[in-house]
């Protein structure tokens, strides 16, 4: 919304700040990359109806992560088309099918815009869909796959294959969230101190993609992998520590008064969200070490650094108290794995060992005036933004980012208000 002073103070404002409010629409270029998607999304959908089916068939009344995700992409449709009913229902319809991650996909492919009355871009949703899919399912059914393999007696290596395989699909579905973003001109054009790390030569870009993906597999595999340890002696003590580390985290937001999140909805609703999007988005950057959370909007440069170091330690910790646990009295005596010390720490430390190498060669590879910004401090209500058209699209956030220069945005737009009238910009 534009503020209220503009209109008043200004009364050619009116007219031209209505097209202003809107989100931005983001023409996205088509590419044979974002096709391969939409059919690999489509495999995914026969996949999920199939996996439903089997449910049914066998009366599994547990497939919790499923139906976890499906609530999930229903709250994001909500979001996203609660101003058109009629849109709403066609939305839901592809969540309930599973065909929704084909269907964003091909939009994408498309270079469709975003639609009257949507929140936001057809790219940005989904990127959303694919974070709700590594929140509810690839990531929690990595560590239940992790625990139910140190408490189960299945230890096959067909056991050991699958496990590996939910992490890589996992990390490469994450990788694939910052290595595209990055790649997006309209993001470069927009935002070129942040997006843009990437290099242009393939040489050089293949090497970035596979220094991020060994990072992406390694933190989760080493992440869910002492979680698993943790909650061979409780799980409520994994519980307590992913809860503190977030209760942390949202504190750490409220203190820098960066705790409200970009998409402009208000009163309870919008602490609501804010704080459920900053739980997403710290899960997601704890597990996989999600790049692109480094954005002022989302974790920001310096603690997407600090959960970087704070992760390895807290593998480490769960690596302790298990090694104390099994070999205490505490520890039932029909427990079926009991790993020795040199297990526990060697795979701890050789996938975050490997992690911390493939992070140097990540800033190695990629370009040099980008290797700062996982040490910015830059809270996301900050716009440095020299063209108009960018520094206007501050109106499409959420309030509370800019409410403390609400002054100077509105001396900047009644000042330029006659000029753009003048000149008729395109955009």
């Amino acid at each position: 919304m534009i503020p209220r002073q503009l209109a008043s103070s200004n009364p050619e404002c009116t007219k031209t700040t209505a097209k202003l409010s809107q989100p931005d629409l983001v023409k996205i270029p088509r590419g044979i990359d974002y096709l391969s998607k939409t059919i690999g999304d489509d495999g995914d959908a026969v996949g999920k109806c199939f996996k439903c089916y089997l449910a049914i068939r066998e009366n599994d009344r547990n497939p919790l992560l499923e139906e976890a995700l499906v609530h999930m992409s229903l709250l994001i449709v909500f979001v996203q088309n609660y101003k058109k009913t009629k849109r709403l229902l066609r939305e839901f319809a592809y969540v309930l099918t599973f065909t929704k991650p084909g269907v964003d996909a091909y939009r994408v492919a498309i270079g469709a815009e975003a639609e009257v009355g949507s929140m936001f871009a057809p790219k940005s949703e989904l990127i959303y869909t694919k974070g709700a899919e590594l929140f509810t399912e690839a990531i929690p059914g990595t560590m239940i796959q992790m625990y139910a393999f140190l408490t189960g007696s299945n230890h096959s290596s067909t056991a050991i294959f699958s496990l590996i395989v939910s992490v890589v699909t996992a990390a490469f579905t994450s990788n694939g969230l910052s290595f595209d973003q990055d790649l997006d001109k309209e993001k470069r054009k927009h935002s070129p101190d942040f997006y843009g790390y990437v290099p242009e030569e393939k040489d050089a870009k293949a090497k970035t993609f596979l220094a991020m993906f060994i990072m992406a597999s390694c933190q989760l595999g080493g992440k869910a992998f002492a979680c698993a340890l943790g909650a061979v002696e409780g799980p409520s003590i994994v519980a307590a520590y992913i809860g503190l580390d977030i209760l942390f985290f949202i504190f750490y937001k409220l203190v820098r008064r960066d705790f409200w999140y970009w998409l402009p909805i208000y009163g309870g609703p919008g602490i609501a969200a804010s704080a459920f999007v900053r739980y997403v988005v710290k899960v997601i950057a704890d597990f996989t070490g999600l790049i692109h959370t480094r954005h002022p909007y989302e974790m920001g440069g310096i603690y997407w650094e600090f959960n970087l170091i704070a992760t390895p330690v807290a593998c480490f910790y769960f690596g302790y108290r298990y090694l104390l646990y099994v070999g205490s009295d505490d520890a039932p005596a029909d427990l079926p794995l009991k790993l020795p010390v040199n297990t526990v720490y060697g795979l701890i430390g050789g996938l975050l060992g490997l992690q911390a190498f493939k992070f140097v060669c990540f800033l190695k590879t990629i370009n040099s005036k980008y290797r700062g910004t996982s040490l910015s401090t830059e809270r996301g209500c900050v716009n440095h933004h020299d063209e108009d058209e960018h520094k206007l699209e501050i109106f499409a956030d959420n309030r509370h980012l800019w409410n403390a220069i609400k002054d100077d945005v509105v001396k900047f737009t009644n000042k330029k208000i006659p000029e753009w009238n003048e000149e008729q910009p395109e955009w």
